[in-house]
């Protein structure tokens, strides 16, 4: 039985999912055991959708957001994701953004001339989703290397001031962006 505030938190069309239920809850009992300032930044936040991704048993649960409020979970991110970790046994958490990528228009069908905005195509929604997956952790470069066979790996190495921090979390992040994007990616820290 889904509770009336779990339905609140998540917005979503269709039918919800166990484990959005589960997050939705899990949002809200971190709301109501957390002090004033962190109840009220937590009280209009809601959930798109999530997901779970396991590989070789790594547990990622990526929870999307609405992306007008990506900057207020980016507020409270710090104090969020160790909480969903503890409560989401075994598992990693990551918080993105719903982003929409708009197809290119053929050149044959173009009546009228409408300009994608740059931020809808589809390498700065894979950008942007790059960003979410390790925030808040800076992206200092980024590397594709290419293969003999024409696959290619992007590599992206991240500061070294972040190091203690993100070292056991850079399997996730590949996981979590491989699902998100499809693109094989490597993830370092950077040594200098």
């Amino acid at each position: 039985m889904v509770g009336l505030f779990e339905m609140e938190r998540i917005q979503k069309k269709g039918e919800t999912t166990p484990l959005e239920q589960s997050i939705a809850t899990i949002l809200n009992e971190i709301q109501a055991g957390s002090e004033e300032g962190m109840k009220k930044a937590l009280t209009n936040l809601k959930i798109t959708g999530v997901k779970e991704v396991s590989d070789n048993g790594l547990k990622v649960v990526i929870v999307s957001v609405p992306y007008k409020q990506i900057a207020a979970y980016r507020a409270i991110q710090g104090f969020l994701v160790p909480e969903l970790e503890k409560k989401v046994e075994n598992s990693q958490v990551v918080i993105v953004g719903k982003r929409r990528a708009f197809p290119k228009e053929p050149v044959r069908n173009r009546r009228y001339v409408a300009i994608r905005p740059t931020g809808r195509t589809l390498r700065a929604v894979n950008e942007s989703l790059l960003d979410d997956v390790v925030y808040p952790t800076a992206i200092v470069g980024k590397r594709i290397h290419y293969d003999l066979k024409g696959g290619q790996t992007t590599h992206v190495i991240l500061d070294q001031h972040d190091r203690t921090r993100v070292e056991e979390r850079l399997a996730g992040f590949a996981l979590a962006y491989n699902r998100l994007t499809g693109i094989r990616t490597v993830f370092e820290v950077a040594d200098h």
